[in-house]
């Protein structure tokens, strides 16, 4: 793999997410190079372990996870001329924990009000007595809407 074949957005996040781990690793006082003579076992652990970290400590999803592991995948290739076991099945149990973990800690997403006629009165006076400090930008818009909410909610007979 060489350089060519990462666009220079990717590269760049690859280098910045092999920074992070380098600098994990040298707070471990170790090498941000894992060994093949070490074993895959040691290199599994290492792996995991930075994942587990990266989701546990960082609160990082597991996409970004992801993408740390195929930074090291990448630059252990292209220097070290070591494709790294991140397909093995230890590595991909912890990136499914990852997935599962995260997706359990996510809440329901927020329904959204509808929009009613008093907010956007509410609104509406809030913009002319200059409530937020906001002049002009955005709030004739807000007057125009207001108007004809206003006017949508009586009936035909113009009363309410």
């Amino acid at each position: 793999m060489e350089h060519g074949s990462l666009n220079a957005s990717m590269l760049k996040g690859y280098h910045s997410k092999w920074d992070t781990w380098t600098a994990e690793r040298a707070k471990a006082n170790l090498s941000p190079w894992l060994y093949e003579e070490d074993g895959v076992d040691s290199a599994v652990r290492e792996l995991t372990v930075f994942m587990a970290s990266r989701c546990l400590v960082y609160k990082n999803q597991s996409q970004t996870v992801k993408g740390y592991l195929a930074a090291i995948k990448y630059f252990h290739k292209q220097y070290a001329g070591w494709e790294l076991p991140t397909s093995h099945f230890r590595v991909v149990a912890v990136g499914n924990a990852v997935e599962r973990l995260h997706a359990r800690a996510e809440t329901t997403p927020l329904v959204r009000q509808p929009l009613t006629v008093p907010m956007i009165i509410a609104g509406r006076e809030r913009a002319q007595t200059n409530a937020f400090g906001l002049q002009g930008r955005g709030w004739g818009s807000l007057s125009h809407i207001s108007c004809c909410a206003e006017r949508l909610s009586y009936g035909p007979t113009g009363t309410a």
